[in-house]
């Protein structure tokens, strides 16, 4: 005759488990990632993403301003459509933010062109700055003032 195990089964002490460290809430509002698109809609769903919960403030990350402006309309029916789906909590606000971290637009190279200034014009600056006695300074203004007036974006 074989003995009863004493072991349970995982599955039967996790909710024991997530109710003993007060996590349900936590778990409820795990859901609300899971079931953006459920609760949102298809559309606000595809330009928005839930970050994090901080002090029953819900952070949703948007693709862009025009986005950010349209859900900051949208606000209190997203509120609603989320609280209403939440049973043990309620949020208080929605945070919006634009995404970061995504490659920018590259911009068009910026080119320069090279003229030296005359000859001339670069003796008289050099003759109005001869009065400065520090030569790493006098010379500094001087390598600056002639990329100054060489360089010259196009």
């Amino acid at each position: 005759m074989r003995k009863k195990s004493s072991t349970k089964d995982v599955t039967s002490l996790l909710p024991g488990l997530v109710r003993a460290k007060g996590w349900e809430v936590e778990l409820e509002r795990y859901d609300v990632f899971r079931n953006w698109e459920k609760l949102l809609g298809e559309e606000v769903a595809g330009c928005s993403a839930p970050l994090k919960v901080e002090r029953n403030i819900l952070w949703v990350e948007v693709e862009n301003s025009v986005w950010l402006q349209q859900l900051q309309y949208q606000k209190a029916w997203m509120l609603d459509e989320i609280n209403a789906f939440l049973k043990l909590s309620s949020l208080a606000d929605i945070k919006l933010l634009i995404k970061s971290g995504r490659p920018k637009e590259e911009k068009e190279e910026t080119r320069i062109d090279y003229k030296p200034p005359a000859a001339a014009e670069f003796e008289k600056f050099k003759e109005k700055t001869a009065w400065i006695e520090d030569e790493a300074s006098r010379e500094a203004l001087q390598n600056f003032w002639y990329l100054f007036h060489a360089c010259k974006r196009k």
